[in-house]
């Protein structure tokens, strides 16, 4: 039992010793390229995610390993390797760390140069600085090699900003330390905008540090913690006035810059404007205060884009059945022109007869239709005889379904019903037929393409009518005649064309005056009659027309009549 006991805690051992003298960089998915650990990205890039030991002195970062593009170096990648003097970073290398922080080459106290291939799109180096190219051509500082041996740092002259943790140092002086002599004074440039998070923090050497008036005009702030523990910093030297100082928003943890001396290099007095930048549609705007004299800008505030204001839908391509329609809409301030594309209209048809319901959004997609065909007894022909009389008609029942309940659209659809065989289709017309107060009403229709088609928002019954040639009015002159005498009556029929009728006449008092077939009329006696001429066209539909006929005696038989009594003979 002890024996066993004692090789159990024998292995135990060993296992522990082996797990303690391995690489704590590594993983179970890292893998080995000359020292360099790295993974392999799903899509194929290489990460390199760090070193097997802290102690080389060089790296030469490849542009790939077996064939596939070395990208990425992962944060912390080299964090601790106190033995690294320098770094030589390829073109495929795109992304170092975290973006906007310097957390690679933490605790990297020799090192003294980074480099990087002249090809590479992102990043560059700067007298052996990294630096990222984050705005068009005006590098930001990545990282500063904590060994580098200058006791000043100038930046370059379109320096735009500082990563956090660029100059961060956790040096303590031991063996490993080779005794550089430790950064004591920093310039940056005019028109640098941002000091990032803990960017000089623990820089124990640094004595000044030279701050453009761009700060105040910029983020017009320096960040937390950018100056932490720089206990030996005893002068800003600012390359503004102390009015533009006083703007800056110095965050917390920074009292080394707070309790420096501050030397102003300018005593100019601003005269503040301010400028309003209106924004549009589309582009933010801003308003700031600038300096008349010197150009200088402060408070700057943007101003959100303040979006399109568009106009209705029109329509400019109507959709079909097999194409997809197009609507656009305009913004009355910037005339923008949005566009959308329609769906293809649905169809639903009803196959016994094939009438079919054409429509977009009005109906459900799964909307059905059943039609059924009247018959000549049924209450619609009736109603289409009273308004019409007897033409050429067929009558449709018109339902729309979903789930078998009967539905309505909400909005107007296209109605296509076959031409029925022997219409014409330039004499056709639609009626919707309201059963319920028994009248026909005439709706707006034509032919296309053998269908008749019209317009509802509502389904009931239709009737699609033959127009037959008929007898429009009857137009009749009054007349007026001497006793005894004839004349003819003078009538316009107005007719369409090839309309077929009969014509008749009567008087409402023959006996005073008659009239004939032909519309002569003869006056009997003296007086007024009214004259009714009746035109029946072929379908027995009729049209009457009314006239006023008088009979009066001339001076010669007014003379007969008394004087010669013609009273009694005349």
């Amino acid at each position: 039992m002890k024996k066993t006991f004692a090789k159990i805690f024998s292995a135990v051992l060993t296992a522990i010793i082996l797990l303690s003298i391995l690489p704590i960089t590594g993983s179970a998915a890292e893998l080995n390229y000359e020292g360099l650990l790295y993974e392999v990205s799903d899509g194929g890039n290489i990460t390199i995610t760090g070193y097997e030991s802290n102690s080389i002195y060089f790296i030469s970062i490849p542009a790939e390993i077996d064939g596939q593009p070395v990208t990425k170096i992962a944060s912390c990648a080299f964090n601790g390797c106190w033995g690294l003097t320098e770094v030589s970073i390829p073109a495929s290398i795109v992304e170092i760390g975290e973006y906007g922080k310097a957390n690679v080459f933490e605790d990297c106290f020799n090192l003294e140069k980074i480099s990087v291939d002249k090809s590479n799109p992102v990043f560059c180096d700067i007298d052996g600085v990294l630096f990222n190219y984050a705005y068009e051509g005006c590098p930001v500082l990545a990282q500063y090699p904590l060994g580098k041996a200058d006791k000043t740092y100038v930046f370059p002259d379109n320096a735009y900003g500082i990563y956090s943790y660029a100059f961060k140092e956790e040096r303590h002086p031991s063996e490993y330390d080779r005794g550089r002599d430790y950064l004591e004074s920093v310039v940056l440039p005019e028109g640098m905008s941002w000091v990032g998070y803990s960017a000089f923090e623990g820089c124990l050497s640094l004595k000044s540090i030279t701050i453009p008036d761009s700060i105040s005009y910029g983020l017009n702030q320096i960040a937390q913690f950018a100056f932490k523990d720089c206990n030996n910093l005893t002068d800003v030297y600012y390359n503004g006035n102390e009015e533009d100082w006083n703007g800056i928003t110095i965050e917390s943890g920074n009292d080394s810059v707070i309790s420096a001396t501050k030397h102003f290099l300018s005593t100019h007095v601003h005269t503040w404007e301010h400028i309003v930048n209106n924004p549009t549609c589309t582009q933010y705007g801003g308003e700031y205060d600038c300096c008349k004299e010197c150009g200088k800008e402060k408070n700057y505030e943007y101003l959100k884009p303040t979006g399109h204001a568009f106009g209705e839908w029109k329509v400019v391509k109507e959709p079909t059945t097999s194409q997809n329609g197009q609507e656009q809409r305009v913004c009355s301030k910037c005339k923008y022109t949005e566009k959308r594309t329609t769906d293809k209209l649905s169809v639903a048809a009803d196959k016994e007869t094939g009438v079919e319901i054409v429509y977009n959004k009005e109906f459900d997609k799964d909307t059905t239709v059943k039609v059924s065909a009247q018959s000549d007894d049924s209450g619609a022909f009736k109603i289409i005889s009273d308004s019409y009389g007897t033409v050429k008609t067929q009558i449709f029942d018109i339902t729309p379904y979903k789930n078998n309940e009967k539905v309505q659209p909400n909005g107007k659809v296209t109605v296509r019903i076959p031409l029925p065989n022997g219409f014409n289709p330039e004499k056709v017309f639609v009626c919707f037929v309201d059963s319920e107060n028994g009248t026909a009403e005439n709706i707006d229709a034509k032919v296309s393409d053998g269908y008749v088609e019209f317009e509802t928002d509502h389904f009931s019954t239709y009737a699609i009518i033959e127009k037959t040639p008929s007898v429009k009015e009857v137009k009749l002159e009054n007349a007026e005649l001497k006793y005894k005498s004839s004349s003819k009556l003078n009538v316009e029929i107005l007719a369409d064309e090839g309309a077929v009728y009969t014509v008749s006449y009567s008087s409402s008092k023959p006996q005073t005056i008659s009239v004939d077939e032909n519309g002569n009329i003869s006056a009997l006696a003296r007086g007024s009659t009214e004259i009714t001429c009746t035109v029946t066209d072929s379908y027995g539909n009729s049209v009457s027309g009314t006239c006023t006929v008088k009979s009066n005696y001339s001076f010669g038989q007014w003379l007969i009549k008394i004087l010669l009594f013609g009273w009694i003979w005349y």
